[in-house]
């Protein structure tokens, strides 16, 4: 265990690491260095050493066997990936074959006499670097490393210095302003004169009555002509006149005869000095190259010189050559070219952008692989999770030329996949069993756990789990520009208006009203916005787009894109048009360059901000596509012979219909348009409501034999409900008034029977209403509602409020866990209505890897998050025991422990399980399953950490009923940091910031003060 917890701190300290001073950092000082190898190797040795010890191989106790043997075996394939496997990258252009990649790793490449060496290199910017290379009688070593190496100009008192103008000069009224500059010694020829920097004393011995010339003297710089000088303050606007020399001043204009010059940078006493740019952002400084110091010796004749090597990973390394005697030396620091087996051509590459705008929304090579010796011509479509496999190579679509002429694609080549594949395959069957196979440890904490009372059972329902959401925001008030339109349209023809038909992007018929909660959710991440519900909103962006336009609709809540559109910072949303220069032709997109370099950028490297800029510009794209109506497919085809053309938004339906029926749909648009226009003045909607039915009209001629109405009349039920969010705050907060009751009855040794009856109750109606929920979506949809994550969710909720109902008779405390857990299902599900599946904005392809990946990790979070509150359960009956109550305490200490014992073996597994396949995922997704990215990181430290926690039952000393609730509410703070920390502190894929300072809330200082005095309090009645 000692070495488990080493290795934990070793990992959680390499993402700060890595965070401060880079990635490379981070692999240099711990990830691939000799320690961390060695560390990993004892780990091995430790986990064989068990497994023969205990005499696993036998398999008597089978699940605990393949469990441990898996471990062994994730290992074995680390080790093969780490010294067999490597990465490339393959850039081609259209048309353009190639049979090489350049590599992921940078090496530093030695040639003498034309005879090679080469060696794997990681740099530190933390420590101090070295590298020796002996070869007979050539010594080379590197004498400094400068990582991001820039040349900058810095303010100096040596008598080398220099001075530099920065300026715009016209030279009349008809020619065009120049922007030039000039260092202290030159001269620029234009034509009519020249422009002259020199010294004082040189200036009055070659002075020319047409020339202009600048010199410096006690520490500034003076203009000076034989014609009058005319100098202007752009801020006052103050004009004063000069024979002959003048001061130059920044933000001045000078005029002399009809040449005007304005200087912009007066630099004087400056020098040129190499930096490094480690302390930039880190987006920026990976900008610059590394620049390498090396000392290059002949020993046998005494000969030595020093050379510089410039490189950077990614790029192909260029040689810095050294002469001595005879000896020609080469050396040089970058990625290599890795020669490949056949040949790959790229035919086209396609990229996608979302309807009505020039945003990306995905892209694909379609390639033909060659090899020649197989005798072997290929065609394949590469693109998001559909790679091409080929001799042991995986390539995958990763990013684009911005001319969109060319393709990146990322390539792995990792004999240790079967492997590791195989251990997690063994894992999962292990830890499966660790909880229903006969005599496991799980089985024998649930019969401890009858003997004192009936709640064990409450886990194995919640076995059944897959999932992951969001929540909804409450309504807020906007500023908008006319508010005396938007509120006259009226809530009831907006709700007829929701009841029209739609086909969404999937091909499901569904109400307009669902289609319309789905896009406010995810342009503005709430149900209504100023007390407009869904569907007047979406009434109103289709009718009067322009007036829409300008209201703060976008969800953006990003202070670096508040920056780009020119809004206030604290605004949390954006109107469509602050994201144009011209709104009205939708010209200058603000955001256009920062979105291109974001798709541009493979998505394993992508950082927070460009997740929320791609997040934001989907949003913008689909107001966009509302605005012209091309989301509402509200017109079947009439031609009935076409029974699988699907339906049409308004504009598809006037080009694609025939004549006749093209006219019936113009008219019947014109004549609703022309009434709401009508109805917004008079306040009268008669008219409109006959003219919407003329719209339901054609929907039921020409659409009847696909329509399901008593589904779709459900559909608008269930969402006007909105039963499984109406009771989350009342199912959580009758579990916490359970548990209150729990605390008071178990004080008191005093049944309150009645109270109780009214909370059960009240538990059971919550049960009715949310088994109804269930039963409708089950209608509605056709299928049981546990097919996706959303409804496994609802239905482990569901399940978990049923086995509290059942099974928690004798135990108020095991009743309030449940009903809490099931509140927190019931929050968490809703969360998936902040990102609904609307349209097809989203990539080609989704991973169902990612969704099952997300959903164990989330659902692991609920029960170790379960597991610290029965923790802090535990301590407060722990500081409320005397001598009198003991005996009573003691007993329900006991049992709260099992409980939590139970919960947290699943959240464990829970993790284990949703973490390794999140390696899955990658690994199909971009190639390489482990990256040490601080979420995986974390997550990685997190899964260490329940595992000594659990593990501490094997130190009689530290299994101790007050330890263990202790290590429970302690060990969560690895999830926290795991969750928020890596979020909001750190960088990487994951991330939701880069680092950047966040202010620590001050609930958690009074959270952890309150948390520490119940240790305290607890810790002290610990021997009663």
């Amino acid at each position: 265990m000692s070495l488990m917890f080493i290795f934990a701190i070793s990992v959680a300290v390499a993402t700060f690491i890595e965070n401060d001073f880079g990635t490379e950092t981070a692999q240099y000082e711990i990830f691939k260095s000799s320690w961390f190898e060695l560390l990993l190797i004892f780990i091995t040795f430790s986990l064989i050493a068990t497994f023969i010890k205990y005499r696993m191989f036998l398999f008597k106790r089978w699940f605990v066997s393949l469990t441990h043997l898996s471990f062994i075996i994730v290992a074995l394939g680390a080790l093969t990936t780490r010294y067999v496997g490597f990465e490339g990258v393959l850039h081609l252009r259209e048309g353009e074959d190639k049979n090489f990649i350049v590599s992921t790793d940078n090496f530093i490449d030695i040639s003498i006499n034309n005879k090679e060496y080469s060696q794997i290199k990681l740099f530190s910017n933390l420590s101090k670097n070295n590298f020796e290379f002996e070869n007979e009688n050539i010594q080379i070593s590197l004498i400094n490393f400068v990582p991001y190496a820039s040349n900058k100009y810095i303010e100096t008192n040596s008598s080398n210095s220099h001075s530099k103008i920065e300026f715009i000069i016209s030279l009349g009224s008809n020619l065009q302003p120049q922007n030039l500059s000039l260092w202290n010694g030159e001269t620029i020829n234009l034509g009519f004169f020249a422009l002259n920097f020199s010294d004082l004393n040189l200036l009055e011995q070659n002075i020319s009555n047409s020339d202009i010339y600048i010199y410096k003297l006690d520490g500034k710089l003076y203009l000076r002509s034989e014609l009058n000088i005319s100098r202007m303050s752009m801020a006052t606007q103050v004009n004063e006149e000069f024979e002959k020399n003048v001061e130059i001043l920044s933000r001045h204009l000078y005029t002399i005869g009809d040449t005007s010059i304005v200087f912009k940078d007066i630099k004087i006493g400056i020098e040129e000095s190499e930096v490094s740019m480690l302390s930039a952002p880190k987006k920026e400084r990976e900008q610059f190259p590394h620049k390498l110091y090396f000392s290059v010796k002949d020993t046998k004749n005494n000969l030595e010189k020093n050379i510089s090597v410039i490189g950077r990973g990614g790029e192909i390394a260029k040689n810095s050559t050294a002469q001595l005697g005879e000896n020609k030396i080469s050396v040089s620091y970058g990625a290599r070219i890795l020669p490949l087996p056949f040949a790959i051509h790229l035919n086209d590459f396609v990229l996608e952008r979302y309807a009505g705008s020039m945003s990306p929304s995905s892209y694909s090579s379609f390639v033909t692989l060659k090899d020649s010796e197989a005798n072997v011509s290929m065609k394949y479509h590469i693109y998001m999770n559909h790679i091409l496999d080929y001799k042991g190579y995986r390539f995958f679509q990763s990013s684009y030329d911005m001319d969109e002429g060319g393709s990146v694609l990322s390539v792995n080549f990792d004999p240790g996949t079967p492997i590791t594949y195989l251990a997690y395959i063994l894992m999962f069957i292990g830890l499966t069993g660790s909880i229903f196979a006969k005599g496991s440890r799980f089985q024998k904490l649930k019969e401890k756990l009858k003997e004192n009372s009936s709640i064990a059972n409450i886990f194995i329902a919640v076995l059944l789990f897959s999932f992951f959401s969001s929540t909804n925001l409450k309504a807020e008030k906007i500023e908008i520009e006319n508010p005396d339109l938007i509120f006259k349209f009226e809530k009831n023809h907006a709700d007829k208006f929701g009841s029209l038909i739609v086909q969404d992007s999937g091909g499901r018929f569904k109400p307009l009203d669902s289609l319309n909660l789905d896009i406010l959710n995810k342009i503005s991440r709430t149900h209504e916005l100023a007390g407009l519900n869904h569907n007047q909103i979406i009434l109103g962006m289709i009718l009067k787009p322009n007036l829409w336009k300008q209201i703060k609709l976008i969800y953006i809540n990003d202070e670096v894109v508040n920056k780009l559109l020119g809004i206030d910072l604290n605004e949390k949303r954006a109107s469509f048009d602050d994201f144009f220069e011209d709104p009205q032709i939708f010209e200058g997109y603000k955001i256009a360059s920062q979105v291109e370099e974001a798709m541009r950028t493979p998505e394993k490297n992508r950082d927070r901000f460009q997740k929320t800029i791609l997040k934001i510009d989907e949003r913008v794209n689909i107001a966009l596509m509302v605005y012209s109506g091309a989301l509402l497919r509200i017109f079947p085809n009439p031609d009935q012979s076409q029974v699988n053309s699907g339906w049409f938004s308004t504009i598809e339906a006037l080009q694609r219909f025939d004549a006749n029926n093209s006219e019936m749909v113009r008219n019947i648009i014109i004549g609703y348009f022309s009434a709401v226009d009508q109805a917004l003045i008079s306040g009268n909607w008669n008219e409109s409501d006959l003219n919407l039915n003329n719209i339901f009209a054609f929907q039921m001629k020409f659409g009847n034999n696909v329509i399901d109405f008593d589904r779709l009349n459900g559909e608008k039920i269930y969402n006007n409900l909105n039963i499984f969010e109406r009771l989350i705050a009342p199912t959580l907060l009758i579990g916490f008034l359970v548990g209150i009751l729990a605390l008071i009855e178990l004080l008191k040794d005093k049944k309150f029977i009645k109270l109780s009856l009214i909370f059960r109750s009240s538990l059971f109606l919550i049960f009715i209403f949310i088994t109804f929920g269930l039963a409708l979506r089950w209608y509605i949809s056709g299928h049981a509602p546990w097919s996706d994550a959303y409804e496994s969710l609802l239905y482990i909720g569901w399940a978990s409020l049923l086995a509290g109902i059942l099974l928690g008779k004798n135990s108020l405390f095991s009743l309030s866990a449940t009903t809490i857990l099931a509140g927190v299902i019931f929050f968490v599900a809703n969360l998936s209505w902040l990102d609904p599946q609307i349209t097809n904005l989203v990539p080609v392809l989704k991973s169902y890897w990612l969704t099952i990946h997300v959903s164990l990790i989330t659902a692991s979070y609920g029960f170790l998050g379960l597991g610290a509150f029965l923790g802090i359960f535990t301590l407060m009956i722990f500081a409320l025991k005397n001598i009198n109550n003991s005996e009573r305490f003691n007993k329900k200490i006991s049992e709260l422990n099992i409980l939590n014992e139970m919960n947290l073996t699943i959240g464990l597994i829970l993790l284990t399980v949703g973490n390794f396949l999140g390696g899955v995922w990658a690994n199909e997704s971009w190639g390489r399953y482990w990256g040490w990215d601080p979420k995986e990181s974390w997550a990685l430290v997190t899964i260490l950490v329940y595992v000594v926690i659990l593990h501490t039952r094997f130190i009689p000393k530290l299994w101790t009923n007050y330890i263990f609730p202790s290590l429970s509410i302690i060990g969560f703070s690895s999830v926290i940091m795991t969750y928020f920390g890596v979020n909001f502190y750190l960088s990487g894929m994951h991330s939701y910031a880069q680092g950047d300072p966040v202010p620590v809330p001050m609930f958690v200082y009074y959270l952890l003060t309150g948390l520490s005095i119940l240790m305290l309090l607890a810790w002290r009645k610990r021997a009663i």
